[in-house]
């Protein structure tokens, strides 16, 4: 699962869930994912994917990632592929400060400063 500490399961058997979604594709090639509390359906912003996804890749991620656009980028991949498994019973809620549900501490200001000037990279949500 692609998730941090700001994660906070609130759906029983959530695991049964995500297995049961991903055992729909023979190859295990999907992306499933939840509500997040924020973006929902819209976007795929702590999704599991089975290590068949990783094998095939041969990375969770796009190594050039520091902190932001994992998350859209492996959206981008499994809707590109059709591979795209949303469950809206899912609820992972995403307990981020940019939408009051957490403070801004250490690690998110950090991040902000990292990221600082950088741009969206290239193909990514497009």
């Amino acid at each position: 699962m692609q998730c941090a500490d700001d994660i906070r399961f609130r759906t029983p058997g959530w695991d049964a869930m995500v297995r049961t979604a991903i055992s729909q594709y023979d190859d295990r090639i999907v992306y499933v994912y939840g509500r997040d509390g924020i973006n929902d359906e819209a976007m795929a912003t702590h999704g599991f994917m089975h290590r068949r996804w990783y094998e095939a890749l041969g990375y969770f991620t796009w190594p050039e990632f520091t902190s932001d656009y994992g998350d859209l980028w492996n959206h981008t991949i499994a809707e590109k592929l059709g591979r795209l498994h949303f469950i809206p019973e899912l609820y992972t809620e995403h307990l981020h400060p940019a939408v009051g549900k957490a403070p801004v501490d250490e690690t998110h200001r950090e991040r902000i400063e990292r990221e600082r000037g950088r741009s969206e990279p290239e193909g990514v949500g497009g």
